[in-house]
């Protein structure tokens, strides 16, 4: 029987707590997507090591969140 990985989406993913939590579930056998607003550097080294998604956006204009939602909806029934 093959076991199926979790997925996690982590918020605010780009430096501190985030990057270490993005790290933590990774280690621990997850398919992880990490966020980000506009800073993706350490992110972006943290993928020459791990394999993971990135998902870019920018919360603050919120209006926006159900078109995006809309078109990326493949994106996320994996959630």
């Amino acid at each position: 029987m093959k076991i199926k990985k979790k997925n996690i989406l982590i918020l605010g993913a780009s430096s501190g707590i985030g990057i270490e939590t993005v790290k933590k579930f990774i280690l621990n056998g997850w398919n992880v997507t990490a966020h980000y607003n506009s800073n993706n550097k350490k992110l972006k080294l943290l993928q020459k090591k791990y394999k993971f998604d990135l998902f870019k956006f920018n919360f603050s204009k919120i209006g926006n969140l159900e078109k995006y939602l809309k078109r990326k909806n493949n994106f996320f029934k994996k959630f």
